[in-house]
C-alpha cells in the first residue's frame, strides 16, 4: 500500500464514520405533557458522542501521515487503530443499551425522561461498526507498510531550498574578455629605404640576429 491510498482510505473511513453520525439512530416514541405521545429520533452524534470526536481524530491522523515525514507513522498508524478500536466499543455499546444512550436526547426534546418509551433501534449504529473496525486494520497497514513510503517531506524540501537559493543567487564567474591584437606601429619612410639602400627586405620581421647569413661561423676562413 502506497502513502497515498493509505491516506486516501483513512480519509474515506474516518470521513464515512462522521457522516453516519449524522444519521437518526434511534427512534423513541414517548408520552408527552399534554397527553399525547411524540416521536424523538436521536442522532449517533447524541447516542454516541465518543464515536464523533474518535472519527475527527483519526481524519486529522490520516491527514498528517500524508504532509509530514515517513517516520509520523510512529504515532498516526496507533492511534487511527485506537480511533477505531474506540468507536467500535461505542457502536456495540449503543447497540446493547439503545434506551439508555437515547435518555438525554429524549429529555433534551420533551422534557421528561424515557420512562415509558418506546424505542426502535435503526441499522446505522450497527453499519458505523464496519468502518470502525476497517480503522482498526488500517493503523498496523500504516505502521508496517510505511517502512517502503518514500520520504517526500514538505520540511525536508524546504531544508534543501536555501541550498538551491544560494546557488542561484551565487555571483557569475568572471568571463574573459578577449584582447584585440594591437596593429603594428606604422614603418618610418626613412628606416624603409635605408632598408632597401642595404639591400634588405623591409617587410621581413624575422630577427636579423637568427639570420644565418650574419653568423660569424661563416666568415671564418677555412683550415688548411
Amino acid at each position: 500500500m502506497s502513502r497515498r491510498s493509505a491516506v486516501l482510505l483513512g480519509i474515506l473511513l474516518s470521513g464515512s464514520l462522521f457522516l453516519i453520525t449524522r444519521a437518526g439512530w434511534i427512534t423513541a416514541t414517548v408520552p408527552d405533557l399534554a397527553g399525547g405521545r411524540s416521536t424523538i429520533a436521536a442522532t449517533g452524534g447524541q447516542a454516541s458522542p465518543a464515536t464523533v470526536a474518535l472519527a475527527v481524530v483519526a481524519l486529522a491522523a490520516s491527514l498528517v501521515t500524508g504532509l509530514t515525514s515517513r517516520g509520523a507513522r510512529l504515532v498516526t498508524g496507533p492511534l487511527i487503530a485506537l480511533c477505531g478500536a474506540g468507536a467500535l466499543v461505542s457502536g456495540i455499546l449503543v447497540l446493547t443499551d439503545p434506551e439508555g444512550h437515547a435518555a438525554s436526547a429524549i429529555a433534551q426534546a420533551s422534557s421528561v425522561t424515557g420512562t415509558g418509551a418506546d424505542i426502535v433501534l435503526g441499522p446505522w449504529a450497527a453499519i458505523s461498526l464496519v468502518p470502525s473496525a476497517l480503522l482498526i486494520l488500517l493503523g498496523p497497514a500504516i505502521l508496517l507498510l510505511g517502512r517502503s513510503w518514500r520520504t517526500t517531506s514538505r520540511f525536508e524540501r524546504e531544508a534543501a531550498a536555501p541550498d538551491v537559493a544560494d546557488d542561484a543567487h551565487a555571483p557569475e564567474p568572471a568571463r574573459a574578455v578577449p584582447v584585440a591584437a594591437s596593429a603594428p606601429a606604422a614603418a618610418d619612410p626613412a628606416a624603409l629605404w635605408d632598408a632597401l639602400t642595404r639591400g634588405e627586405d623591409p617587410t621581413d620581421e624575422s630577427d636579423p640576429a637568427e639570420d644565418p647569413a650574419d653568423d660569424p661561423a661563416d666568415d671564418a676562413p677555412p683550415r688548411a
